[in-house]
């Protein structure tokens, strides 16, 4: 069952992010692209690793404690996630309209 969750995240996600390229020029695409496809999403992956280390090893944080960091991550995640999505809206509005 994980497995199939896990993929059909992934396909989910990996169809959403190259989606966001579409209304950015091929310059853009190229040169961010690479750097966040590979640099980014390693670090991401690193500091969510990370956080479960300390979390466990250093601080001993409780599953309490844990919730409430994944509660304040997402909040933060929704904050720049709605930045994002402002921008990406008027990007996509300057692109699509003839000059």
């Amino acid at each position: 069952m994980k497995v199939a969750e896990n993929s059909s995240n992934y396909s989910i996600n990996n169809t959403a992010r190259h989606m966001l390229w579409l209304p950015t020029s091929k310059s853009m695409m190229y040169q961010a692209k690479a750097t966040i496809d590979t640099l980014f999403v390693r670090i991401g992956d690193g500091m969510a690793a990370l956080t479960v280390l300390l979390g466990t090893r250093v601080w001993s944080f409780s599953l309490t404690d844990f919730l409430l960091v994944n509660i304040i991550l997402s909040l933060l995640w929704i904050v720049l996630s709605t930045i994002l999505i402002r921008e990406y809206n008027q990007r996509s509005k300057v692109i699509v309209q003839p000059a």
